[in-house]
């Protein structure tokens, strides 16, 4: 006789079933990932700073056919879950396994005094959105998903009198001075305060004092965070520091989420040589 879905927090001695439980989930997707099992396990996961107590799988036999994977930080003023991974095998879909996924984990949300819960799926991905709509999710940004494969528009050499430098740490209050878009959540200044595990900084600096600042990850090349201070812009500060933090990429390409709504910034990265390759949808659930 066939054994019922279990459904139960996500512990990290479940992370060797993760790996076969995501691909076999996303197999089917627009855009299948196509990640090795080390660096899923230790990119993917330790970036995301999963909450396991505020996470949960669905298990049939033993085997993992479902999960939500949820960061908690604040955003837009809320305690907020982040559900980085979600997904159910395609056999399982017409049961609602997500459904069952989030009774369980809504009371433990609440329970944490969690007020919001985010998703981000991909505009073309139908299945998804029509699932992530049903169990309430609403649309709240969309994001534009930009690739730099090719360096030659990029400055060479920072302009006169501007070094480009590793910093150790972010200066959070000095950047939020002057940034016009807030980052998505896993780019936000308290999920990466809590995350530390790839993000490197970077510094423009004229004279000792900063005038603009990267964040990214050079093992995939992600830039979370990028901006040059009002005076300095159109001076070749923002080209400069995409050469540095290229050079510094393993796989010579760069790839950033920018909201639809900032189209001065869309259009930045254009001239850069940034090219669209997606659009995301962020979509919220309030608890």
């Amino acid at each position: 006789m066939k054994e019922p879905i279990v459904y139960r927090s996500i512990e990290p001695e479940d992370l060797p079933k993760m790996y076969g439980a995501f691909k076999r989930v996303y197999a089917d997707f627009p855009a299948p990932f196509f990640l090795h099992q080390e660096m899923y396990l230790k990119k993917y996961i330790a970036r995301q700073n999963i909450d396991y107590k505020l996470s949960v799988g669905a298990f049939e036999d033993d085997k993992l056919i479902g999960f939500i994977l949820s960061s908690v930080a604040l955003y837009e003023g809320k305690l907020t879950a982040f559900n980085n991974s979600e997904g159910f095998l395609p056999v399982h879909r017409k049961e609602e396994v997500s459904v069952k996924m989030y009774d369980f984990l809504r009371p433990l949300l609440q329970k944490a005094e969690v007020k919001q819960c985010l998703i981000e799926v991909q505009t073309n991905d139908k299945k998804l959105l029509k699932v992530a709509k049903k169990l309430g999710f609403k649309a709240n940004k969309t994001y534009h998903c930009l690739i730099l494969s090719n360096q030659q528009i990029l400055a060479s050499q920072p302009p006169g009198g501007i070094s480009i430098r590793i910093q150790d740490k972010a200066d959070w209050d000095f950047y939020e001075s002057f940034t016009d878009v807030n980052a998505p959540f896993l780019n936000s200044r308290y999920h990466l305060d809590n995350n530390e595990y790839d993000e490197m900084v970077i510094s423009a600096k004229k004279s000792g004092e900063d005038i603009g600042f990267a964040i990214f990850e050079p093992d995939m090349g992600r830039v979370a965070q990028i901006g040059v201070r009002r005076d300095f812009r159109r001076r070749g500060v923002g080209s400069a520091l995409l050469s540095f933090i290229y050079q510094l990429s393993a796989n010579k390409s760069l790839l950033v989420n920018v909201d639809t709504k900032a189209k001065d910034v869309n259009e930045y990265f254009k001239e850069m040589g940034f090219e669209t390759i997606g659009e995301l949808a962020e979509m919220k659930l309030i608890l």
